[in-house]
């Protein structure tokens, strides 16, 4: 009997230790899921039962981007094409961004928004982080392939902003941690009148990343902004150190952009001049039919044939005097 008693309690025991094991595996993935919905930092809190209160903070960077003509790929896929499309181009997104300081706030449909900077303040190291970050996501978008569409170029464009927001958790049944301010409409401005396969900056990012020289920029100049009136902004092109450079910009003599010819809708993103849009496609619509040849620099470099490089230039000086003339 008493040895039966102590195979019975030996066998209760690894019962219990196993029936442990097994509970703190599902508490581990119970916890994984709600660190993906939320913030580590608020996700414990809510665990403990307390309250979170929204917080103001005082400097983030937030990354908008969508995708460019998706609305037109959706009309030529099936909902389960577009749903494969995007979780594989999310899932890649997903995985670079985890290598930096960051936390996504949401995906909505083609759309995807990131911040640095909170819940943790992380200094004045956010904007430079998302800076890098997008770099990385902008080349990633260069190699990606659209599983059912492989010969279309992915395009996106990108927006960057810096500056003040509040945050705090909204809702009980699907909770979700949302930004909310004058920065996070901005943010988005700066995606949607950017430019295909371009990181748009603010004046607030780009003084924030400009003084260290790290980064590549441009000046895109004085455009109108929604709400805001005309506002100078930048894109970020790549960085100056070449071991860490970054591929910005299209690779004409890349196999996917030889038959990628625009349309008339992909250029009104560039100007609202009907006239100037239609030299611009007509220029570009030649620039496609020309063979591309690589240069006599045999750097890797890509050069178009004279004709549709004559246009291209005669539409472009017509851009430039369109600007001016909207300028002055």
């Amino acid at each position: 009997m008493l040895k039966m008693m102590e195979r019975y309690s030996s066998r209760l025991e690894e019962l219990v230790a196993e029936r442990t094991a097994q509970l703190e595996e599902e508490k581990r993935k119970t916890d994984a899921l709600l660190y993906r919905m939320l913030p580590q930092k608020v996700a414990d809190d809510l665990k403990r039962g307390d309250h979170v209160q929204a917080e103001a903070f005082t400097s983030v960077t937030i990354y908008f981007s969508d995708i460019v003509g998706f609305t037109g790929i959706a009309g030529e896929s099936t909902p389960m094409q577009i749903v494969e499309f995007l979780n594989s181009l999310y899932t890649v997104f997903d995985t670079i961004i985890q290598e930096f300081d960051v936390y996504k706030v949401e995906t909505i449909g083609d759309a995807y928004m990131v911040v640095s900077g909170i819940p943790v303040p992380n200094g004045i190291r956010h904007a430079a982080i998302i800076a890098d970050m997008s770099l990385a996501l902008l080349q990633a978008v260069f190699d990606f392939t659209i599983p059912h569409q492989p010969d279309r170029q992915l395009r996106i464009r990108i927006g960057l902003n810096t500056g003040p927001v509040v945050a705090g958790v909204v809702g009980n049944i699907m909770p979700r941690y949302c930004l909310f301010g004058d920065t996070v409409n901005l943010a988005s401005r700066m995606e949607s009148h950017g430019l295909p396969l371009k990181i748009q900056m603010s004046p607030s990012t780009y003084e924030a990343i400009a003084p260290s020289g790290v980064y590549i920029i441009s000046e895109r100049g004085l455009i109108e902004v929604k709400g805001k009136g005309r506002m100078h902004t930048y894109f970020l092109e790549g960085k100056v150190d070449p071991d860490a450079a970054i591929e910005t910009e299209t690779d004409v003599g890349s196999e996917k952009w030889k038959n990628q010819n625009p349309s008339l809708a992909d250029l009104q993103s560039f100007t609202t001049d009907d006239a100037l849009t239609e030299k611009l496609h007509d220029a570009l619509m030649l620039v496609a039919k020309e063979p591309i040849k690589e240069s006599d620099s045999g750097k890797g470099d890509y050069t178009i044939q004279s004709a549709a490089a004559t246009q291209l230039a005669a539409a472009t000086q017509t851009g430039k005097e369109v600007q001016q003339s909207a300028d002055s």
